[in-house]
């Protein structure tokens, strides 16, 4: 949450799962975990592999 990004959940124990959120990481927590970023992406792709992606429709959308 303090980053901007929230995971949703996809079941039906969202309001359970929502109830996780009554917690604030401290400034010094949040400092550790900025540490772990390496400043490098997980996922590379090249433009080939967008466009391709782009035009990709799942087996039911066909």
């Amino acid at each position: 949450m303090e980053t901007g990004s929230l995971q949703v959940p996809e079941h039906q124990h969202i309001k359970e799962d929502l109830d996780i959120l009554d917690f604030k990481l401290t400034d010094k927590e949040m400092a550790e975990i900025a540490k772990l970023d390496k400043n490098e992406r997980y996922y590379h792709r090249t433009d080939e592999q967008l466009v391709q992606f782009a035009g990709w429709k799942p087996d039911f959308e066909k």
